[in-house]
Parts: C-alpha cells; sequence; structure tokens
C-alpha cells in the first residue's frame, strides 16, 4: 500500500538542519557539499505537481557548476530524513534544483541530536587524503554512529544515501582497501 507514496517531501526539507548534495564534475568525479545550522536552510516551492528548492546562495561552488544532482534533506532533531534528486538551474543569484526524484526516507538508524551551533556552516571546508590502515581513521569509523554514501549511477547521475546505526556498525576491511 505504500509503494507509491512519496510523503512530505517539501515539509522534511524545510525542516532539515542537514542537507548534504552530491554533484559530478565533467570528469565524472563527486564534488560533495553539505549544509548545516538552523532551519530553514533552504526554500520549498509546490509548482505544479513538481518541487523546487531554492537553494541558499553560499552553497558550496562545486554543488552550483553541475547540471544534475542528488541530496538527501535530513533533521537530526526528529529524525527526518528525505531524498531528493534532480536538475540545478541558476540565475537571477540563486540556485535551485528542480527535483525529479523525491521521497521520505523512515527514522531507522537516524541518531536524534541536537546542534552545538545554530549558526549556518557550509563544509567540507578542505579535504585531505586519508588511508584505512591509519589508526586515526580506523578509530573515528568504528566509533561513527552515521555516515553518508555518495555515488554515481552508471548514466552518471549523483546519489546520497544515509547509513547509521551503532557504534561499530561500520568496520573497515584492510583486505578490501
Amino acid at each position: 500500500q505504500l509503494a507509491q507514496w512519496v510523503g512530505p517531501v517539501a515539509e522534511f526539507a524545510t525542516g532539515a538542519d542537514l542537507l548534504v548534495f552530491a554533484t559530478a564534475d565533467a570528469r565524472g568525479v563527486l564534488q560533495i557539499g553539505i549544509l548545516s545550522g538552523k532551519p530553514p536552510l533552504l526554500s520549498a516551492h509546490e509548482e505544479e505537481g513538481a518541487l523546487r528548492l531554492e537553494l541558499p546562495e553560499d552553497m558550496p561552488s562545486s554543488m552550483t557548476h553541475a547540471e544534475i544532482c542528488g541530496g538527501l534533506a535530513i533533521s537530526f532533531a526528529t529524525a527526518r530524513r528525505a531524498r531528493i534528486n534532480g536538475a540545478l538551474t541558476r540565475g537571477a543569484g540563486q540556485t535551485n534544483l528542480h527535483a525529479t526524484e523525491t521521497f521520505t526516507l523512515c527514522k531507522k538508524y537516524v541518531a536524534p541530536t541536537i546542534a552545538l551551533d545554530e549558526s549556518r556552516h557550509i563544509g567540507p571546508v578542505s579535504r585531505e587524503p586519508a588511508h584505512l590502515d591509519d589508526p586515526a581513521v580506523l578509530a573515528r569509523l568504528e566509533a561513527a554512529e552515521t555516515a553518508f554514501l555518495a555515488t554515481l549511477s552508471p548514466a552518471g547521475a549523483p546519489d546520497v544515501a544515509h547509513r547509521g546505526g551503532p557504534a561499530g556498525f561500520l568496520r573497515p576491511d584492510a583486505a578490501h582497501n
């Protein structure tokens, strides 16, 4: 009975305190944009049965130079999350995500948390190579309760998924590095 139910994606998106978006550059390399802070982080408009998200002007530039985008809007305070994939358009100082695929997700494995700071934060602020055999990386992974996975479909469409569970649900396997 729930096979065709999408849920209140616009409501979940505007109530999100974390947005994770993935785009691909011209070489097919995934770029990740993260925005967190006090909701609302974006505005949602339902137009002719479709959803359009007006993204903040300060979204990471790596995200606003692509044509297609996969995203996840999540509220850790209420354990609500929604998947939002679509096409990006830019103009008049704003970026819009015209959703082509949307659905809400269950609360399972969303660890309810509250932000330490309500101000808006854009990330990642830096990147550096990490190796799975580094003890600090292994310790961080083994203690994690939440993870995000960004992927590209064979057609090059980016997508973001949330994974979670009790500490230890991620188990690095050095044999498959």
